[in-house]
Parts: structure tokens; C-alpha cells; sequence
């Protein structure tokens, strides 16, 4: 039924009820009968005036903090990359300028450098962000790279050619005693193991007293308050 122009009156099933629509489909009022007083009642519906505040999404994001947020963990990860880069060509280095390795004990350990960072790459991309992650890739090359020093002194052990040559030459079968320098936060770990062992603390200000030399890999320090195994490619 319509009672003008711009109204339309449908009723409503679920409430039992007439309703009078607007022509925007807005429901205006409504008409019920009461069966107590044999009369038709008349109900207005208030009018809600939608502002753009009400219609605006609220957004509880914190934009300006979410971007702080990122940049700082994009300036960790730059600087673990950074670092962990300068560690490796560091040891290059080592490699390159050392006078008692042959020209094919360096390609060895080159190669052995490479393979470490090749096997770091294929399990995805590192979060250099994290001192964890950087410091465990560092020991996995580090690792490899003694694996491989190991592997040289055992062939040359075998070679009466080179028998004589004094493993304390190499850059990483030196003797450390007293105080020395390390790098900081370097890891201390609570046994000599790289793989097995557990970090319970890090070198501080670059520096380390040498308790003991526990193998040609591991050497007790105590650096502050801190007791335990280092890993002789963290010495300076």
C-alpha cells in the first residue's frame, strides 16, 4: 500500500507489525495493532544522522611506531650483515697473507669458506638482526674452517716433506695466555663444544683473561663476571 509518492508500507511478518520505509529504504514508523483496546497504534522511529566519524574504520595501528619498529630491526640486520661479512673476509685474509700454508692447503680452506657460506644460503634467508643467528653462522664457518685446518696438519703429519713445519704458525693454532682481546659479545659457552654447547654469557669490552687452554679449539676465559669455553676464532 502507498501512501505517497516517496513511502512504502510493508508488513512485517517477524514482528507483526506495518512498516512505513522512506525512499531510501529507511524505516520511518511503524503501525501495530493492540487486540486489548481494539485499536491501530502508531510508532515513530528516531532519526540517526550518520557523521563521517561514525563511518570512519577506526584504526588502532600505530603507524609511526610500526615504522620505528622497522627501521631499527632493518639497521640490526644491516649491521649483523655487515659484520658477519667483515668476520668472513677477515678470515680470507688470514688465509691469503698466511706464509706456512701451501697454495693448495689455501685453496682448501677457501673452498671451505665458500662451501659454509654456499650451505648458510640454502636453508634460507638469515635474520641478521638477530646476535643469535649472526654469532651461530659464524661458528658453523668457523667450525668448517677448523674441521678443515685439522684435516691439513693430519696430511701433513703423513708428509715426511712437510713434517717439521710448527702448527703454532698457523693463524689459528696460536698459544693465548694472560689477558688477551676478543671481539665483543663473542660468545661464552659452557662447554668446549661449538655445536653442543650453550651460550651463557659474552665477552666484554674486547677483552678476556685466559685460564686454559682446553684443546686446539677451545680455551677457558673468564671475561667479567662470566666463566667459560671460547672458541679461539673469537680472539683478535
Amino acid at each position: 500500500m502507498v501512501f505517497s509518492q516517496s513511502y512504502t508500507e510493508k508488513y512485517n511478518s517477524l514482528y507483526n507489525r506495518y512498516e512505513l520505509y522512506d525512499s531510501s529504504n529507511n524505516l520511518v514508523s511503524y503501525k501495530k495493532y493492540n487486540s486489548l483496546y481494539n485499536r491501530w497504534e502508531y510508532y515513530e522511529v528516531a532519526k540517526t544522522v550518520p557523521t563521517y566519524q561514525n563511518l570512519k574504520p577506526s584504526d588502532p595501528t600505530n603507524w609511526d611506531l610500526a615504522y620505528q619498529a622497522l627501521a631499527y630491526k632493518q639497521q640490526k640486520y644491516d649491521e649483523g650483515n655487515r659484520y658477519v661479512t667483515s668476520q668472513i673476509q677477515k678470515l680470507r685474509n688470514d688465509v691469503s697473507n698466511s706464509t706456512t700454508l701451501s697454495s693448495d692447503e689455501k685453496t682448501q680452506l677457501q673452498n671451505s669458506i665458500t662451501n659454509s657460506i654456499n650451505e648458510i644460503n640454502s636453508t634460507g634467508k638469515s635474520d641478521f638482526s638477530n646476535s643469535d643467528v649472526v654469532n651461530s653462522i659464524l661458528n658453523y664457518i668457523y667450525q668448517n674452517y677448523n674441521n678443515t685446518i685439522n684435516s691439513i696438519n693430519s696430511d701433513r703429519e703423513t708428509d715426511s716433506s712437510v713434517k717439521n713445519t710448527e702448527k703454532s704458525n698457523n693463524p689459528y693454532h696460536k698459544e693465548y695466555s694472560g689477558t688477551q682481546t676478543a671481539i665483543t659479545y663473542a660468545p661464552i659457552l659452557d662447554k668446549p663444544d661449538i655445536v653442543g654447547g650453550k651460550k651463557i654469557g659474552v665477552v666484554e669490552n674486547n677483552t678476556v683473561k685466559v685460564l686454559e687452554k682446553i684443546n686446539e679449539n677451545f680455551y677457558k676465559v673468564k671475561s667479567g663476571t662470566i666463566t667459560g669455553y671460547l672458541f679461539v676464532g673469537w680472539f683478535k
